[in-house]
């Protein structure tokens, strides 16, 4: 069995093999084919202009590389060169491999320029708030050509009587806050002024028998027992001062009477 699928194997692989080389050879006569087709007649009129410009261009590199001929000479020897001109298979394939080289840089670019979360999670909310920028302006003309809105009269007296109510309320606010502030003033004014205070009593004059009034002790000394100027009762107090005093008083008539006797 093992040896049936190793020949198995070698015949297809010889197969693949005699396949390839048959499709190379192929590939190869017709690209010989192709080539007998001089390339102004193969491609397009924008195709040979492009190629021309790239034959002047070698030329010129050819020319300017060669130092031992003089100008006509370069111009022939660089027209004659047969590496200055391309076959059409060898143009097909340079065209190939630029179009390959573009695509590989292009691909490389997106690689470089491919987005980020980062860098996406930024791009979504600036965008986000350009809406909403876009959204306020046109909320803001919406209002600004919202018309206004038509009053009648009837409206219009209620809202001049509301204004006049709120003006007298405030007026009356304003005087009751006035009288309110005076009283108050008032009443602090008296409570740092305190009580009222009261007035010494008046002393009750003194006589002697001969109706002179009497200033002091030494006088009463001299002359006999004074006559108190009868007057009427005082009514009783509640100051203890008064009292004290009045009881000196006849304290110091006893002890004249005393001395006197």
């Amino acid at each position: 069995m093992n040896s049936g699928n190793k020949v198995t194997e070698t015949t297809s692989e010889t197969s693949l093999t005699g396949l390839r080389s048959r499709l190379k050879a192929h590939n190869d006569y017709v690209l010989k084919l192709v080539d007998t087709i001089p390339p102004n007649c193969y491609f397009d009129q924008d195709t040979v202009s492009a190629l021309m410009e790239e034959l002047h261009e070698r030329v010129d590199a050819k020319v300017n590389s060669s130092k031992k001929f003089s100008g006509q000479g370069k111009n022939k020897l660089a027209r004659l060169d047969p590496s200055t001109f391309k076959t059409v298979s060898q143009i097909l394939r340079d065209q190939d491999d630029a179009q390959k080289s573009k695509y590989r840089k292009t691909k490389r670019k997106a690689m470089k320029s491919k987005p980020t979360l980062h860098s996406a999670a930024l791009d979504r909310a600036s965008n986000l708030d350009k809406l909403k920028e876009r959204l306020n302006e046109k909320i803001e003309a919406l209002k600004g050509n919202r018309k206004a809105p038509v009053i009648s009269r009837q409206e219009k007296r209620a809202k001049e009587v509301e204004k006049l109510k709120a003006a007298k309320k405030r007026k009356r606010n304003k005087t009751n806050k006035g009288n309110l502030v005076t009283s108050a003033t008032d009443d602090s004014v008296a409570h740092e002024e305190g009580p009222p205070k009261k007035k010494p009593p008046k002393a009750i004059p003194i006589f002697n028998k001969d109706g002179k009034m009497v200033f002091s002790k030494f006088d009463l000394a001299d002359t006999d027992a004074p006559t108190v100027e009868k007057k009427p009762a005082a009514k009783m107090t509640n100051q203890p001062k008064r009292i004290l005093k009045k009881l000196d008083l006849e304290a110091a008539k006893l002890k004249t009477l005393e001395e006197k006797n």
